[in-house]
């Protein structure tokens, strides 16, 4: 995955009206700031946005928190976020242990 431990593969429609965020790798706290800054970089120009997790090696409170602010973001621009999850059972049992699963309105 290149030089760092995750990716995040921003793909926009042709119409502009959808946009998708593709997470992989370690998107645990070691890469919070990386991952945040590489988030500043992207444009959410578009009024749907979805957020797909896969082949996620790694998550923790810190991904949690930074999905949470860009749906906090996303919200103030009027912006439709939706997270679908393609998570092992080990991450996915932590994201319903911890009450996440409804918090994030993951499909």
């Amino acid at each position: 995955m290149d030089d760092l431990d995750f990716r995040i593969i921003n793909v926009e429609s042709e119409n502009s009206e959808n946009q998708e965020l593709i997470f992989e790798g370690d998107i645990g706290i070691y890469n919070a700031v990386e991952i945040q800054n590489e988030l500043k970089k992207i444009n959410f120009n578009s009024p749907n946005v979805q957020i797909t997790l896969r082949k996620i090696e790694t998550m923790d409170l810190a991904s949690i928190q930074i999905i949470l602010s860009l749906r906090k973001s996303l919200d103030d621009k009027a912006s439709k976020l939706s997270i679908v999850s393609e998570l092992s059972d080990d991450i996915m049992s932590l994201v319903r242990k911890t009450g996440f699963e409804q918090i994030m309105q993951m499909k």
